[in-house]
């Protein structure tokens, strides 16, 4: 595990010094709820923004409350190059997608498996609000329905 750098900048209780450390652990900290999806998969921090100093200088002061730090290409690490302030709509738009599957997770976008009713459950996100679709006891059923609901809301091939 790598410790924290020492601090001599006179912010650390301010919203950017937050905003990097939380960024600084899950990248190198095992320990941390997030290091899986960051420092395992190989999201490093460039050497010049191990200093919060750094970091401060070239991302700056934290535009708005409503803004996070937002990695522009989600597969590089944390840098001046790819990183910016963003919204959390504009973080939602980037999102990397899931590659494995897990009991939950079909690995098919809007399609999940529900352990209690053991069947596979359709939702869709429409102007930011889930609709639920339905259960289906046939997993490429409920891919076809989504493909469907896909195609109505948004004009999608199905």
């Amino acid at each position: 595990m790598t410790t924290m750098p020492a601090k001599t900048h006179g912010r650390t209780n301010t919203p950017e010094y937050w905003v990097w450390r939380a960024m600084y652990n899950r990248c190198n900290n095992p320990n941390t709820q997030d290091y899986p999806e960051y420092g395992k998969r190989g999201i490093k921090i460039c050497k010049r923004w191990s200093s919060f100093e750094n970091f401060y200088s070239d991302m700056g002061e934290r535009p708005s409350a409503l803004l996070s730090i937002e990695r522009k290409n989600n597969n590089k690490g944390y840098s001046p190059q790819n990183c910016k302030w963003a919204t959390a709509k504009e973080q939602a738009n980037n999102r990397r997608r899931r590659k494995h599957n897990t009991k939950s997770i079909s690995g098919v976008k809007g399609v999940y498996w529900n352990r209690a009713a053991k069947k596979w459950y359709v939702q869709i996100h429409v102007n930011n609000k889930t609709k639920g679709i339905g259960t289906f006891l046939n997993k490429l059923e409920a891919e076809k329905v989504y493909k469907k609901a896909e195609k109505f809301y948004f004009g999608g091939t199905a």
